[in-house]
């Protein structure tokens, strides 16, 4: 009893004590009990965080160095793309700096057995002109993403097509391919509206599109892109936790 007191005493404390910690930039979450006899319960912090599992941090080893993109965004990359790989088309993605995430796709590409292309589409010599009225990043961001560094480590990688230049120009090579799975980081507003207008209609019915920029207060302008152009679409875009912003194509109806 005196437990089941003072876990409602905490809970009716939660919220004035989380908007303190809020406007001092920490989310404070109660935990309550938690069973000691739960699978993998050291990756409750506080919820379920697949992305802590051993399996999936080996997978994740030969990212390190090579990306900004975060385990919790990296998990949502590979289980979607698991799932995309069922539908018919190759795998794209837009913003490729280091290639970090790229291995990982690629990774995953080969675990399915799955003979599919992966096109990974850059400028390689950092950010273009940046929209001052919607972006906060600025032209030459990133400039430290190597073409020669990229080719290099995927060198044997027979499936995989570099695609070097500014979007969407730079894409006009793929006008006649079907894709899965679209992965767009491209941080600014033209960019991210341009890859949502090439690629939309060349996913297929159960492909999705995967939007890692959404959800950031320092680029503005890549949900600016994703809703405009969502607008009126009669796909939903789904925001998740991570930032990410996930749209699944549906079956033609």
């Amino acid at each position: 009893m005196a437990r089941d007191r003072f876990s409602r005493f905490a809970r009716a404390l939660q919220s004035p004590v989380r908007k303190l910690f809020a406007a001092l930039g920490f989310d404070l979450q109660y935990v309550g009990r938690v069973a000691s006899d739960i699978p993998d319960r050291a990756a409750y912090q506080p919820r379920l965080r697949p992305w802590l599992f051993a399996q999936w941090q080996r997978r994740f080893a030969p990212t390190r160095g090579r990306t900004l993109v975060t385990d919790d965004r990296l998990y949502v990359l590979a289980a979607l793309l698991e799932q995309a790989l069922s539908s018919e088309g190759d795998v794209v993605e837009c913003g490729v700096y280091l290639g970090g995430s790229a291995r990982l796709l690629l990774e995953t590409i080969r675990s399915r057995a799955a003979q599919r292309f992966l096109y990974l589409c850059d400028t390689f010599t950092g950010m273009p002109d940046a929209d001052p009225s919607a972006d906060l990043h600025r032209k030459g961001d990133f400039s430290d993403a190597s073409l020669a560094r990229v080719r290099e480590d995927l060198a044997e990688a027979t499936e995989v097509v570099i695609v070097p230049g500014v979007i969407p120009q730079s894409l006009a090579p793929l006008a006649l391919r079907r894709f899965c799975f679209v992965h767009v980081d491209l941080d600014l507003y033209a960019s991210v509206l341009a890859a949502a207008r090439f690629f939309y209609d060349l996913v297929t019915p159960g492909g999705f599109l995967v939007f890692d920029d959404y959800g950031f207060s320092s680029t503005p302008g890549a949900r600016r892109a994703v809703d405009e152009f969502f607008a009126d679409k009669r796909e939903v875009p789904l925001v998740l936790a991570s930032g990410q912003c996930v749209v699944f194509k549906a079956p033609a109806t």
